[in-house]
């Protein structure tokens, strides 16, 4: 889980399921405050702490996209990826607008930010391997770059594997691991 500026890490009880939530950055990729005075997540089925969506990142043009850098295995394994999506500039809503990619292929319809509010896109039922790619791009109608405020990325086992801890009950890679910005188009 990613993204927790304001403390060097989150977790209970910010965070009803004592997920961890440490700040990230990626190559390429500025740093913005939100300026919603609060963000409701009331919404959002998986509860994410408001302080996880305070900040976020951002690629520097409409040309630029955030690419996950992808660490998994190379046989594929399920995953599972919460992304939460939050508009930093009340200026901004409704102008920026975010395509999702998976393997080069649109992923879902463009995600548009909400202020002061999340939005929740999940990765479901696809098998991922290293050769995987994971990619946000402004779509055609964007005027703005895309934004990310934070990332939850699990593979999916039937037992825990050794170096999870165990009160976590899931495996987590953190985005700081995962996210560069490519300098070309999809």
């Amino acid at each position: 889980m990613l993204l927790l500026h304001q403390l060097e890490y989150g977790r209970y009880p910010d965070d009803v399921f004592d997920r961890i939530w440490t700040p990230s950055f990626g190559i390429g990729l500025s740093e913005v405050k939100s300026e919603a005075s609060g963000i409701d997540t009331s919404t959002a089925e998986d509860h994410p702490p408001q302080a996880a969506l305070g900040n976020a990142v951002i690629s520097s043009s409409t040309t630029q996209n955030m690419q996950f850098i992808n660490r998994l295995p190379t046989e594929e394994l399920p995953i599972y990826i919460t992304a939460y999506f939050s508009e930093v500039n009340e200026s901004a809503a409704g102008k920026r607008s975010i395509q999702m990619y998976v393997d080069n292929k649109p992923f879902l319809s463009p995600i548009v930010p909400p202020f002061g509010s999340v939005k929740e896109v999940y990765i479901t039922n696809v098998t991922a391997s290293a050769n995987t790619s994971f990619v946000l791009q402004a779509s055609a109608t964007s005027t703005l770059p895309p934004v990310l405020n934070a990332l939850e990325v699990y593979t999916l086992s039937d037992t825990l594997t050794a170096g999870t801890d165990s009160r976590d009950g899931k495996c987590v890679m953190l985005l700081s691991k995962y996210v560069y910005i490519s300098t070309g188009s999809t």
